[in-house]
């Protein structure tokens, strides 16, 4: 296996407030980079990855960081995960335990194995009480390590990229979150202004409270532009706070304008019969999957 020259890839992150937008519903929640989802973070095995994590949020009214264990606490304190990655847990790499506090910044430095795995991966918030409201809110996004070169069959190599990540966006639920901090945030000394959470206290922000909807990209029913008997490599993120799983369905039509899809790769790591023939996807929370589709018929 040919292994390109490592380098150093310096990615920064700053986790703010900000405003995401669906159809006619806003909502004040908590982002990387002002960005819906996060930026994605393209590595190499070998490589030397440096994320610099600033957290931009304001300190909380009430410190409930040493009353509050296991509950919902400190909404705007932080710390990052690389979930799927095979580096080392100990400082100044992936230990999910540090906390960056609000105002504060720390820097990440993660180490590639030379013989890591290809694949999809993706980054979020992991500090104990508040990761459910912040990655429910939306701060998250895909992490890929690149294929070496020349190890990928050169029809393959050529399939244009998507990066697809798919969230259902829970309104209800991180709201719900909110209300509970903001309980016992009370129950442990602070008054109820001190303890309403000041981007999810109020749900939506304006417009219609939005039903349960999955979103690609951040976006309802976006429209994917593909040319016709051409295969694509699909990366796809599922995010969401439930259990529940996500059925995608390849719909086969007649003629041709039908759709097919190869399945290339789950959590990252390819499929030994990969490309294997499939019609319908399931994904559960943190799922990833690789899929190549391609589509018949004429035009776009």
């Amino acid at each position: 296996m040919a292994l390109a020259e490592s380098q150093v890839v310096y990615v920064r992150l700053v986790l703010a407030a900000s405003t995401i937008v669906l159809q006619n519903t806003t909502q004040r929640t908590r982002l990387y980079n002002n960005s819906f989802p996060g930026p994605t973070i393209r590595v190499r095995p070998n490589d030397t990855l440096v994320i610099t994590l600033q957290n931009g949020l304001e300190q909380e009214a009430f410190d409930t960081e040493q009353v509050l264990f296991n509950h919902f606490r400190s909404p705007n304190t932080t710390g990052l995960h690389l979930h799927g990655l095979h580096v080392s847990p100990r400082p100044p790499a992936d230990d999910a335990f540090h906390v960056v506090p609000p105002g504060a910044t720390y820097t990440y430095t993660y180490h590639i194995p030379a013989d890591h795995a290809p694949g999809t991966f993706w980054y979020h918030p992991h500090h104990h009480g508040s990761g459910y409201m912040q990655v429910g809110g939306g701060a998250f996004g895909m992490l890929v390590v690149e294929d070496p070169p020349s190890t990928l069959p050169l029809a393959l190599a050529r399939a244009p990229e998507m990066d697809l990540v798919l969230t259902q966006m829970p309104l209800g639920d991180v709201a719900s979150a909110a209300r509970t901090f903001a309980r016992h945030c009370i129950e442990a000394g602070g008054s109820a202004a001190q303890c309403t959470d000041p981007l999810w206290g109020r749900v939506p922000t304006s417009g219609p409270l939005l039903p349960p909807t999955v979103l690609v990209n951040g976006a309802v029913l976006p429209t994917l532009r593909m040319a016709p008997r051409r295969w694509y490599r699909w990366r796809l993120l599922l995010s969401r706070l439930d259990s529940d799983l996500l059925f995608v369905q390849i719909v086969r039509t007649a003629g041709e304008g039908g759709c097919e899809a190869l399945l290339l790769a789950k959590d990252g790591v390819y499929v030994r019969d990969a490309p294997r023939l499939f019609e319908r996807g399931v994904m559960a929370a943190g799922n990833r999957a690789d899929w190549l589709p391609r589509r018949g018929g004429g035009g776009e």
